[in-house]
């Protein structure tokens, strides 16, 4: 079977299929075709064209492809072409063309892929390069209502498609429903590139005692298990009590994980700057995790300054204030008995400053009003909440969840934001100061 690569399209000899895929990927299924015949597509040539043509998932897709063909013995382009037509569709969901094979996940409208565009940071001390947009998995775990894991995994496959490369879990979300789910996807698509970030501790009562070497061990070789890694890429101490802080014993049992290969690097999710400060100056930390957003402003003050200095990462969480920065609530919206929205916003399960970022959520309401009209052309009001914090010097990493793929794929394309001009960000604070700053600025 002959082998014709056309403008836009992977033709094949003797039969009528049309790849799924743009052009500069055809490119590259022509090189790793050559290299299938000759038994050699782990050669140098064949993967450093791929490179130099495709994003990081995409050239993982085709590699899985070409290596589950090669395990079959299938040297036949039509398999070839069908296995990695199924493969890219499923990761990167085919444009809805009439005249191609591609297919998207039951219920999700078709979306453009993004071409290789997403800013990469480096996460920090662990030196670690990621994209800036990354994804929460918070919601595919619990405490925001219902998510089947069907969904939850189509909402991490959404986002490794559209070039997140950082994912932020937990132990505690879902009791290890969200990490189980997350090693799911590693284990189905190695070689991936992604970085997995877990947290520990809040699986306990909040008693400093409870943050010590023996049940370290116990709690990463858990997150290991769910995973489904040796080695844990980055864990946290998640928002622990103030004395653990001053604790050396603390950070030595987490230098102990490190030299046990238990965990790669270390970080820190905390509640409040006078916790970040404090975790900045641990010479072990990684990263820090705190809430920034357009809400919460007094990390920009000595949070970010500081840790860019000692060469900390910093992973902005709660980048949408819980939704409100979505711009798609109003006073009648409401959440089921089973959402943090609903049950936390007093902070009668956990700190409040977690739900809506600590703000009262009509006057949240009424900022976001006045922030739309600062929303570029083209972009939604979530997007322009994203590339705000993206602006802020220090930042590595935000992490909005999702609870779909589209969400997913609208979080992504929030890097292809141009930076907001000096004037946005002023009215960004003034927005703040007279309507959010009496309620939170002196409380985290």
């Amino acid at each position: 079977m002959g082998l014709l690569v056309m403008p836009g399209h992977l033709w094949f000899g003797g039969g009528d299929l049309r790849c799924t895929v743009p052009c500069r990927t055809c490119e590259c299924i022509e090189c790793v075709s050559a290299a299938v015949l000759r038994s050699d597509v782990t050669g140098a040539a064949a993967f450093g064209a791929m490179a130099s043509v495709l994003d990081a998932g995409a050239c993982a897709v085709i590699a899985a492809a070409v290596a589950l063909v090669r395990t079959a013995f299938v040297f036949d382009f039509r398999a070839f072409d069908l296995l990695l037509r199924d493969m890219l569709a499923t990761s990167f969901c085919a444009p809805t063309d009439p005249t191609v094979g591609g297919r998207c996940p039951p219920g999700e409208s078709a979306a453009p892929r993004r071409v290789c565009s997403m800013e990469q940071r480096v996460l920090g001390r662990t030196g670690r390069s990621v994209g800036v947009i990354g994804l929460g998995a918070w919601q595919l775990g619990a405490d925001w209502g219902q998510v089947s894991e069907d969904d939850a995994y189509a909402t991490l496959a959404a986002a490794v498609g559209a070039e997140v490369t950082f994912i932020d879990t937990a132990d505690v979300y879902g009791d290890g429903r969200s990490e189980r789910i997350i090693g799911r996807l590693l284990r189905e698509r190695p070689g991936s590139g992604l970085t997995v970030a877990t947290k520990m501790g809040r699986r306990v009562a909040q008693d400093p005692a409870f943050y010590n070497l023996d049940n370290f061990r116990a709690w990463t070789d858990r997150s290991r298990g769910n995973l489904g890694v040796e080695t844990l890429d980055l864990v946290q101490l998640h928002c622990p009590p103030d004395a653990v802080y001053s604790s050396d014993a603390v950070f030595d049992a987490l230098d102990t994980l490190v030299a046990e290969k238990r965990i790669a690097t270390y970080g820190v999710s905390v509640e409040t700057c006078d916790q970040a400060l404090a975790a900045i100056a641990r010479p072990g930390v990684a990263t820090v995790q705190i809430i920034l957003n357009a809400f919460r402003l007094k990390p920009i003050e000595r949070v970010l300054p500081e840790a860019e200095t000692a060469g900390v990462g910093i992973i902005a969480r709660v980048p949408l204030a819980s939704g409100l920065l979505s711009g798609k609530y109003d006073a009648a919206t409401t959440f089921g008995p089973d959402d943090h929205r609903t049950y936390n916003r007093h902070g009668e399960a956990f700190d409040v400053g977690e739900t809506f970022s600590g703000v009262d959520f009509e006057t949240g309401l009424e900022a976001v009003r006045r922030l739309r009209p600062l929303v570029p052309e083209g972009a939604s009001t979530a997007q322009f909440a994203l590339r705000w914090i993206l602006d802020q010097p220090g930042v590595s990493v935000v992490i909005p969840g999702a609870r779909n793929s589209e969400q997913a794929r609208a979080n992504a394309a929030a890097a292809d934001l141009p930076a907001l001009a000096k004037e946005t960000h002023a009215a960004v604070r003034d927005i703040y100061d007279e309507l959010i700053r009496p309620q939170v600025h002196d409380r985290w």
